[in-house]
C-alpha cells in the first residue's frame, strides 16, 4: 500500500468517529450517497526535504469535501472534521464552498509532513 492510499484510509477511519456523517468515501457514489457525507481525496505527495541523498521529509496534501442538506449541518460537521484533521497533524490550508448539485458543499485542503519512516514530524 502506498503512502497516499494508507493516508486516505487513516483519514476515513478518523472521520468515521464523527457522529452525524451518514457516508464517508474516497469518491462520490452516484445514487448511493446519503447526506451529510464526507469525501476524502488524496491529491499528492512531494519530497519536501532531502538529507544524505535520501528523501527525509514528505509533504502530503488531502482534500476533504463535506456535503450536507443545510448550512447548519455544514457548519457543525465542518468544525468536527477540522478538529479530527488537526488531531492527525494536518494543517488546513484553504477552503471554499461548493454549491453544485443537490447539496451544499464545503471543500478544505489540508497538508501534513512525514519523515521517510512514515511517522509524523513533531
Amino acid at each position: 500500500m502506498n503512502l497516499l492510499e494508507s493516508e486516505g484510509r487513516r483519514i476515513m477511519d478518523k472521520l468515521k468517529e464523527i457522529g452525524g456523517l451518514k457516508s464517508i468515501g474516497r469518491g462520490w457514489q452516484e445514487g448511493e450517497t446519503r447526506l451529510p457525507c464526507a469525501v476524502v481525496q488524496m491529491s499528492g505527495e512531494r519530497a519536501a526535504v532531502f538529507s544524505d541523498d535520501r528523501e527525509y521529509l514528505t509533504e502530503v496534501t488531502a482534500y476533504v469535501r463535506l456535503y450536507a442538506q443545510n448550512a447548519g449541518e455544514l457548519e457543525s460537521l465542518g468544525k468536527l472534521i477540522r478538529e479530527k484533521m488537526t488531531e492527525m497533524k494536518y494543517q488546513r490550508e484553504f477552503a471554499w464552498e461548493d454549491g453544485s448539485g443537490h447539496a451544499l458543499g464545503l471543500v478544505e485542503r489540508y497538508k501534513t509532513w512525514m519523515t521517510n519512516n512514515g511517522k509524523d514530524e513533531d
